[in-house]
């Protein structure tokens, strides 16, 4: 509104300047928007020029006007004003459609006219609207035609001209219209798919069509033919998309017709007598232009002679077989066995006959030949004939037997008379010939040997022999663990064995304490030993015995433990401070722990491990004591363990003597005092840790392998006479 308002307050100014500056003329400017005359007028669009693009869409517009009737002409017909006229200042809606095409852009020009009788005039403007986006969409992008020629139409939808581009020799475009394509495409008489790209042009950019089109089909009701040697004629029925021709490879094969139009034609062939006795092959070939499509084999037979056997089997007795033999020609029996009768020597064509041969009284099987062959061509055929001889077998030619005297059987198939020869006398059995099949049960007795026995039996026809091979097993005894030993509480072990005999166990009589689970039996043996508890202080020992029926006699030797008590220490000594040390004890039976003084006190930490602890000593003298560890359980003698405790009083002299099997000895010194340590003869590793003031004198250590010591602070050590030490430090 204050636009607007501005405007008109523009307008009038030049309408009073060009007023004032024109009152007295008497001529006027017909294109100007006054007239020299007592009354004034103005009109004159605010907008002069609009530009739209290519959507549907309105605007407004003002047209101003001083004392004039105006009106709008010649819009376009894409173009909607309202109002077209009027009388005074007023707001105008141009409304333009959518501008569908992509080529070019539209334009109007419109004219605003006074209308007012006395003052002529006219004005002016533009309307312009952009060009649409171009675009082309083919309605297929991917077409397929058959082998035959044929045409297509595709709708195109485009807002823009376009153009067709296209290159090939077997397919057309062309253009209908700007909505519409044809496609056209010849016959394809090849083997192969064949593809064309069609481009369609526009302003929007290039589009493709792909083209495919499929080879021409063409199909025939057989493409092999088997036949005789004798002349023939067979009709084909040609199934083709387009035209056709055919054609022979060999001179015997005759073609009627030799080509034909696209549907379904006959197509005749002829072929002449096959004289030879070779096979014979040849092709017809369809072609569909210069391209194969089809070929055709055709397989003539020539004279043949043949039979499907090509070996026959008889049995041992007179039995009669078939032979079929296949022929289209005469044929003659020039050989075969004397022992076999046929019911005819010589034929033509297709004919059964009978082969029967006589009965062959051997265990050897016979054979021979049946030749049979063409008068005068090269045709024959060779039959492989054999009869088997009369039947002798036995099954199971080795047996095995256990210890034991047992029986097994063996199964005699024989068609002949037979006899039987045994080796040994340990074998027996219950047939000794017969005649035909026979079931014959052998038998061995017990052996009594560790060693094995192996015997035959010998059977016999008039013209072979069969050995049945007899293995009996040794009997046997092993035992692997003859010594056990057990502890004093007893317990129990397994005595395992293999056997294939009988056997007895015996116990000492003295060894009550052992009970066994089995004392006889037969075959393998898994015995449980059992063992009583031993509250001793002595082993026990005792033997067991196996007897087996052999005669093997096999000692088992078994020990007892006694009881056991250890301690992991054999002293403890301590300084004047005192301490703790936690000594470890080690027994199969049940103990008591006492101390000899109060200032020992012995704590149990576990089963096994016991804490020993000493308070400061407060007096001036080197005090001992004991710890005793003593077995309560034992029914037979004592076992008792002391250890020896000494402590040292503060400023004191400790000595200590005699630690023969010393294996590890430590000592940490923290006081000041002085110690005096002799006669370690096999200490191993020897340390200690010296701290503040103290003499420390170490000597006679004959075979110490390891001695360590460190000293801080003032420490005077003195240490000598180590004649086989090995690492001293």
């Amino acid at each position: 509104m204050k636009l607007f308002k501005t405007i008109n307050l523009i307008g009038l100014s030049i309408w009073i300047a060009l007023v004032c500056c024109i009152g007295c003329s008497d001529e006027y400017e017909k294109n100007q928007s006054y007239y020299p005359l007592l009354s004034h007028y103005y009109l004159n669009p605010l907008i002069v020029d609009f530009n739209f693009d290519s959507n549907a869409q309105t605007t407004n517009t003002q047209i101003i006007s001083e004392g004039v009737d105006w009106t709008l002409n010649n819009a376009a017909s894409w173009l909607t004003i309202s109002p077209t006229n009027g009388k005074e200042t007023s707001l105008v809606t141009i409304s333009a459609e959518q501008h569908l095409s992509g080529d070019t852009t539209r334009m109007s020009i419109i004219t605003l006219e006074s209308i007012t009788p006395e003052w002529e005039y006219s004005r002016a403007f533009t309307v312009s609207q952009s060009a649409a986006t171009p675009f082309l969409i083919p309605e297929i992008k991917d077409c397929s035609f058959s082998g035959t020629a044929s045409t297509m139409d595709i709708g195109i939808s485009s807002n823009s001209v376009w153009s067709i581009t296209s290159n090939s020799n077997w397919m057309k475009a062309h253009k209908v219209s700007e909505s519409l394509l044809k496609i056209s495409v010849d016959d394809n008489p090849t083997n192969d798919y064949r593809t064309e790209t069609i481009i369609l042009s526009n302003k929007s950019g290039k589009h493709a069509i792909n083209i495919t089109q499929y080879p021409a089909n063409v199909s025939a009701s057989q493409t092999t033919i088997q036949t005789e040697k004798d002349a023939a004629l067979f009709t084909l029925m040609i199934d083709s998309e387009i035209d056709w021709n055919a054609t022979s490879s060999v001179d015997w094969i005759q073609l009627s017709p030799s080509e034909g139009e696209a549907g379904i034609s006959e197509l005749e062939i002829s072929l002449t007598e096959n004289s030879t006795i070779n096979e014979r092959q040849g092709y017809v070939y369809i072609y569909t232009g210069n391209h194969q499509k089809i070929q055709i084999k055709i397989i003539q037979r020539g004279l043949f002679l043949n039979v499907e056997e090509t070996s026959i089997s008889f049995t041992s007795d007179s039995e009669t077989q078939e032979i079929l033999i296949q022929s289209n020609t005469e044929w003659i029996i020039s050989d075969y066995p004397d022992w076999l009768s046929l019911s005819e020597t010589e034929g033509e064509g297709a004919q059964t006959i009978t082969a029967t041969p006589s009965v062959n009284n051997s265990t050897m099987s016979r054979s021979g030949k049946i030749i049979i062959k063409h008068r005068e061509v090269a045709l024959s055929h060779s039959i492989h004939i054999i009869q088997s001889g009369k039947t002798f077998n036995i099954e199971q030619t080795t047996l095995q037997f256990g210890v034991k005297a047992s029986t097994q059987p063996i199964k005699i198939i024989s068609e002949l008379p037979w006899q039987s020869t045994i080796s040994t006398d340990w074998i027996s059995t219950d047939l000794t010939s017969g005649d035909g099949d026979a079931t014959v049960q052998v038998s061995v007795t017990e052996t009594q040997s560790y060693d094995e026995r192996f015997g035959t039996i010998e059977y016999s026809v008039v013209d072979k022999d069969i050995t049945v091979n007899v293995h009996q097993l040794a009997k046997y005894f092993t035992i692997t663990n003859k010594a056990f030993n057990f502890s004093s509480k007893g317990g129990t072990a397994k005595l395992s064995f293999y056997s294939n005999e009988s056997w007895k166990i015996q116990k000492e009589d003295s060894i009550d304490w052992v009970s066994l689970s089995d004392t006889i039996g037969e075959g393998n043996g898994n015995i449980t030993i059992t063992v009583a508890d031993n509250p001793s202080v002595k082993e026990r020992q005792g033997s067991l015995l196996i007897n087996t029926s052999v005669g093997q006699a096999i000692k088992i030797n078994l020990k007892q433990a006694a009881r056991y008590l250890r301690a992991d220490v054999k002293s403890l000594s301590y300084f004047a401070k005192g301490g703790t040390d936690a000594i470890t004890i080690s027994s199969d039976g049940e103990y008591k722990i006492e101390t000899s003084a109060d200032w020992i006190d012995i704590k149990m930490i576990n089963d096994s491990r016991w804490n020993v602890s000493i308070p400061y000593n407060e007096t001036a003298i080197i005090r001992e004591g004991t710890i005793t560890i003593q077995l309560t359980d034992l029914e037979e003698g004592e076992l008792v363990v002391t250890i020896p405790v000494k402590q040292t009083y503060e400023g004191g002299i400790y000595i200590d003597r005699a630690f023969e099997e010393e294996i590890n000895w430590d000592v940490t010194n923290e006081n000041g005092f002085a110690i005096s340590i002799k006669s370690y003869n096999m200490d191993s590793t020897w340390d200690s840790k010296h701290k503040d003031s103290i003499v420390i004198m170490k000597s006679e250590y004959t075979a110490d392998g390891k001695y360590d010591s460190e000293d801080k602070d003032t420490t005077d050590v003195n240490k000598s006479d180590y004649s086989n030490e090995k690492d001293w430090n």
